[in-house]
C-alpha cells in the first residue's frame, strides 16, 4: 500500500489541515526512503517551490517522533517520492540524476579524505549523533554497521561506500545543533566575590565568536598583546563547555572584546 493511499485511510487529526502520524504511515514513510535510496536533504535537492514551512528537518522528524504532519507538506512529500526511481534500479552508478546522491552499486567506493573524516567527526559533535545511533538507524544502507562508522570517524578507513557517505551527510546535516547541556543553578561562594552565572547572551556570543573567527576557546588568549595574569585557555574552554558556569564579568568583557578584533576566518 502506497503513502499516499495510507493518508486516504487514516482520520485526520481535530485540525483539518494536519494529520496524525500514525505506525503506518511512518513505516511507509521509511520504506520509500529505503527504496529510493535518499536522506530527505538530497530528496529535495534542486526543487523548486517547495510549501512553506518543509524542509529536511521536518522530514527527519516524521520518521523519527513527531506526532502529526502538515496534509500538504505530506502529499507534496508522497508525490516527490513516487515519482523517482528505486535505488536499484540504477545499476549503472549515480541514481536520480544527483553526483551527490546514492549510488545503484553497493560495490561503488569513493577514497576517504582527511576533509571527509574531520566533516564527520564535525557533524557527530555538531548534532550530538552517536555512531551506534547511525548504525540502527531505520533508513541506514545495508552494510553501514558500526565497525565501519567507527573506521571512518578515526579515519582509518581508505575507502567508504559512496551511499553509505550519502546517508551519512545527509541525514546529519539534517539534524538540529544540540542543545547546551542544562546546569544546575552555581552560586558564588564568599571565598568567588564578583564572581556571576554566565548568561546566555554571552555563551552564545562566545560560540558566535568561536565560529566566526574559527578561533578555539584554548587559543584566543594567544592573540592578546598584553596577556592577562587571571585568564588561561583552559578556564575560556570550560566556558563554552559549560563545565564552569560562573566567572568575573570583567574576564567575560575581555575575551569577547579580544575576539571582536579578530577577523573572519
Amino acid at each position: 500500500m502506497t503513502v499516499e493511499n495510507l493518508i486516504a485511510l487514516q482520520s485526520y487529526s481535530s485540525d483539518a489541515d494536519t494529520i496524525d502520524l500514525t505506525k503506518p504511515i511512518r513505516r511507509a514513510l521509511k520504506t520509500e526512503f529505503q527504496r529510493t535510496g535518499l536522506s530527505a536533504r538530497l530528496l529535495f535537492k534542486g526543487l523548486r517551490d517547495l510549501p512553506s514551512g518543509l524542509d529536511a528537518r521536518t522530514v527527519n522528524g516524521w520518521l523519527r517522533a513527531s506526532p502529526s504532519a502538515r496534509v500538504d507538506h505530506l502529499k507534496f512529500v508522497c508525490a516527490v517520492l513516487a515519482a523517482l526511481p528505486s535505488a536499484t534500479d540504477c545499476p549503472d552508478g549515480i541514481a536520480h540524476k544527483s553526483k551527490s546522491g546514492p549510488r545503484g552499486r553497493d560495490e561503488h567506493r569513493i577514497d576517504v579524505t582527511s576533509d571527509m573524516v574531520v566533516r564527520f567527526r564535525h557533524e557527530l559533535t555538531r548534532s550530538g549523533q552517536s555512531v551506534e545511533g547511525l548504525a540502527r538507524h531505520d533508513t541506514a544502507p545495508a552494510g553501514l554497521t558500526l565497525g565501519v562508522l567507527v573506521a571512518l570517524r578515526r579515519g582509518s578507513v581508505r575507502k567508504v561506500r559512496a551511499d553509505h557517505w550519502d546517508f551519512l551527510i545527509g541525514h546529519l546535516s539534517g539534524q538540529p545543533d544540540k542543545s547546551p547541556r542544562e546546569v544546575r543553578e552555581n552560586y558564588p561562594s564568599p571565598r568567588r566575590d564578583g564572581y556571576r552565572k554566565i548568561s546566555r547572551a554571552d555563551f552564545y556570543a562566545l560560540r558566535h565568536e568561536i565560529e566566526r573567527t574559527g578561533i578555539p576557546a584554548s587559543k584566543i588568549l594567544d592573540k592578546a598583546t598584553v596577556p592577562h595574569d587571571k585568564l588561561n585557555g583552559s578556564m575560556v574552554k570550560a566556558w563554552t563547555l559549560r563545565q564552569t558556569v560562573t566567572a568575573l564579568p570583567d574576564h567575560i568583557e575581555f575575551v569577547l572584546a579580544l575576539y571582536r578584533i579578530q577577523p573572519d576566518a
